[in-house]
């Protein structure tokens, strides 16, 4: 079992990794398009600018996100709660933790949550 959970940190470590050199080269990316817009008044051309700019924050968002999940499950690898839903405290399966290394939740709670987030709010 513990060389289970030898090959999952180094893959998440691996991850880690990758996903800390993207988010480098995005910021780095995105501060270059942000000092050097281009000197144009056309509307199309700011609209552009800003669509571009509007993207990368978006793929650094999505990134840092994906990050903060690697770190919790090595986090939860160090504390022996690898592999266990938060919600519903039972087993992840280990098809999904293969697909999803960094998964917090069982896939039948993860439905719960995109459900209820896909559902409208209703005003009070």
């Amino acid at each position: 079992m513990a060389s289970k959970f030898e090959s999952v940190r180094r893959q998440l470590l691996r991850m880690k990794k990758e996903t800390e050199k993207s988010l480098k080269s995005l910021r780095k990316q995105l501060a270059s398009a942000s000092d050097n817009p281009r000197h144009s008044n056309h509307m199309a051309d700011m609209a552009q600018d800003y669509s571009e700019q509007e993207t990368l924050r978006n793929l650094i968002t999505c990134h840092e996100n994906t990050l903060t999940l690697i770190l919790l499950a090595l986090n939860r690898l160090n504390t022996h709660r690898y592999g266990i839903c938060d919600k519903c405290g039972r087993e992840i399966d280990d098809e999904r933790l293969r697909v999803l290394p960094y998964a917090l939740l069982c896939l039948k709670c993860q439905e719960n949550v995109e459900e209820a987030n896909r559902r409208p709010r209703r005003k009070r």
